[in-house]
């Protein structure tokens, strides 16, 4: 949900990205999709990557609107080992709303992505319209590639 646009002079946040070491967020008077879809009568849910700011708790995607988070608070991260960083401030970003997941570790984000939107759907109370928004992880600085037999022998 990264926002990389001509809005980021709107909210302060036109010097670059959001690092993790950073005191910043999208502006809590700047209302997210699901505020939106919520005063509509909608449930939301995000699976992916957030990277809109998370230090502070009322910061973190279910305090802007969704209901449940699933994914990465930054940008980038390893597709297995889900842990991000540089040189000393590597951690753990695979989080269910405020908690980490620490048992995920081998599992290919991708995969584990579309699992999670598959069990919000399943699990949805159908008396409520469906607003999961899902913002796959195809973050900036991973390389990893999907395992076989997801890709070809050309790769």
């Amino acid at each position: 949900m990264a926002s990389h646009n001509l809005c980021q002079i709107h909210t302060g946040l036109q010097h670059e990205i959001i690092y993790s070491t950073q005191a910043n967020g999208l502006p809590l008077d700047s209302p997210t999709l699901a505020d939106k879809l919520k005063e509509s009568g909608y449930s939301t849910h995000m699976v992916g990557k957030w990277h809109l700011g998370f230090y502070k708790h009322e910061y973190m995607p279910h305090y802007r609107g969704f209901d449940t988070f699933y994914g990465m608070l930054l940008g980038h991260g390893d597709h297995f080992t889900h842990s991000t960083g540089r040189r000393r401030n590597v951690f753990l970003d695979l989080r269910f709303n405020d908690e980490p997941i620490r048992n995920e570790t081998g599992h290919y984000s991708t995969h584990l992505f579309t699992q999670k939107s598959i069990d919000v759907i399943k699990a949805h109370d159908k008396s409520k319209i469906l607003g999961t928004i899902d913002f796959m992880h195809y973050g900036h600085d991973s390389f990893e590639m999907a395992p076989p037999p997801f890709i070809s022998d050309g790769w």
